[in-house]
């Protein structure tokens, strides 16, 4: 055969093969289906490239549900977290490569020219296969390790999309309990206003004092300037939801309000199945608890790599050399089992080793700690629960009485059986038992959803308007449960 032809033919093949190993298709595939081990990104109402997409209309009023996907979407811990964990899930599929024999194509000419007159060319291909078929586990323990670390990070992601899920929902309520508190200070400044108009007018006919006038015109001013304040606050809410959302304060953007719900006389006793539901699924602990395995794989890897290798390769070599007008070409086919067994490597496996022990130990610690911490999370998130629960029927009862206190006052203070301080006092019991009864109703609301979150029940699967259910326990499923390989 000759040099041209033989050149052309290896030629040939070194092309087909960079075209197949580098196209652009190959190179974006993902060949061990490694994506599919990530949890879905946060609110994946759309494509993977565009995972928030199909929002709300523009001038449509936002409900709970809205805000919480506009929040997940928006907030960079939730796409910073997702994120982690496809490069993770990236680095497996390198992991997992290990498992495959690797193909090397070397191809060399060399063009000589010389005086007088001559020139030589040279041309070489080289191709070498290389198989590890055992290594005493070291692969399978750093496979272990990836895929472990990538559940860990999967986990870290429902933490975060938990901890803006939570914070969207605090928000939302707040937003509704400063709104409602603007206007029972609206309420108490017309009260207020009625109490000054008839002191004035008992003031006119000799019947009330310039003292009381002036006690019920501070009053007065007084509401005006709780109205003000609490106006103000509603406008700071109001901003605070929509950077939580990612959307500008400047932009006009309506929520429509929460459901019309109160706490149930039903009170639930038995907060230990509440501690053994977030024992099972807070996504902080699963990923400690992923943690302690992947630090298990390390030291498997470590304890194998001391071990040694066993390798088989094969090489195809062939040259063509050309001194016109004669030439000359040669053929070299090789195979080769190899053992590798590492005698001394100055202490290094040892400290490797060393390292990978303490390694899971650290990890180990670190599963207990939040193990302790969600327990203790659970225990206050459910204590807060029930206080708001009785706070709301307590509150309740107080504005009932308060009212009809200040009803009975106002007509005998009209009626001059009554002076103007107990009426004013009156008013301003019935101003902040109304202010305690909206915060003890909106308390509730978050306190749900905050025992929710600490259960590792608050996630996009639990729809949000399930927290907004008439009873004391959290509502939803827990997070979805990512598909899981196992190393062998």
């Amino acid at each position: 055969m000759s040099l041209k032809k033989n050149g052309g033919i290896l030629s040939s093949l070194a092309a087909a093969a960079f075209l197949t190993i580098f196209s652009p298709a190959a190179r974006a595939s993902d060949v061990f289906s490694t994506e599919k081990l990530t949890t879905p990104p946060p609110n994946a109402s759309g494509d993977a490239a565009n995972p928030c997409a199909g929002g709300p209309a523009e001038n449509s009023a936002l409900t709970l549900q809205d805000a919480v996907n506009l929040a997940l979407c928006n907030n960079p811990q939730t796409r910073v977290a997702w994120m982690n964990a496809r490069v993770q899930a990236a680095q497996v599929g390198g992991l997992k490569s290990a498992y495959l024999p690797s193909l090397t194509l070397n191809a060399t000419r060399t063009q000589n020219s010389y005086s007088p007159g001559g020139n030589s060319a040279a041309n070489d291909f080289n191709v070498q296969l290389s198989y590890l078929i055992y290594d005493f586990g070291t692969r399978a323990g750093n496979l272990e390790n990836g895929l472990q670390t990538l559940y860990s990070l999967n986990h870290a992601q429902d933490a975060a999309v938990q901890t803006v899920f939570l914070s969207a929902v605090t928000d939302y309520y707040q937003l509704f309990a400063a709104e409602a508190l603007v206007d029972s200070s609206k309420e108490a400044e017309r009260s207020a206003l009625e109490s000054h108009n008839a002191a004035h007018a008992k003031f006119k006919v000799g019947l009330a004092t310039v003292s009381d006038e002036l006690q019920a015109k501070t009053a007065w001013s007084q509401a005006v300037l709780t109205r003000i304040q609490a106006e103000g606050n509603m406008r700071n809410a109001r901003g605070v939801l929509a950077n939580v959302l990612g959307l500008s304060p400047l932009r006009k953007t309506s929520f429509a309000p929460p459901l019309e719900t109160l706490p149930d006389d039903r009170q639930e006793s038995d907060v230990g199945r509440y501690v053994e539901a977030a024992l099972e699924q807070r996504p902080d602990l699963l990923s400690a608890q992923s943690a302690v395995a992947a630090a298990r794989g390390s030291l498997r890897a470590a304890r194998a790599s001391g071990w040694g290798t066993l390798t088989v390769g094969g090489e195809l070599d062939q040259g063509n050399f050309a001194v016109p007008p004669s030439f000359s070409s040669r053929q070299l086919a090789t195979a080769n089992i190899q053992l590798s067994i590492p005698l001394f490597t100055g202490f290094n496996s040892t400290y490797q080793i060393r390292t990978a022990e303490e390694q899971e130990k650290l990890r180990m610690a670190q599963e207990a700690q939040i193990r302790t911490q969600v327990e203790l999370d659970v225990w206050q998130a459910y204590q807060n629960l029930l206080t708001s629960v009785q706070s709301v029927k307590s509150a309740a009862d107080l504005v009932k009485s308060a009212t009809e206190s200040e009803r009975l006052i106002f007509g005998r203070y009209k009626a001059g059986q009554q002076n103007v301080i107990d009426l004013l006092a009156a008013q301003s019991t019935l101003a902040g038992a109304k202010q305690q009864y909206i915060s003890s109703v909106f308390s509730w609301r978050v306190n749900k959803a905050a025992l929710a979150k600490a259960m590792g029940q608050l996630s996009p699967d639990n729809p949000a308007n399930k927290a907004d259910r008439p009873d004391s326990t959290p509502a939803g499923a827990g997070p979805g449960k990512e598909k899981k390989e196992t190393v062998k």
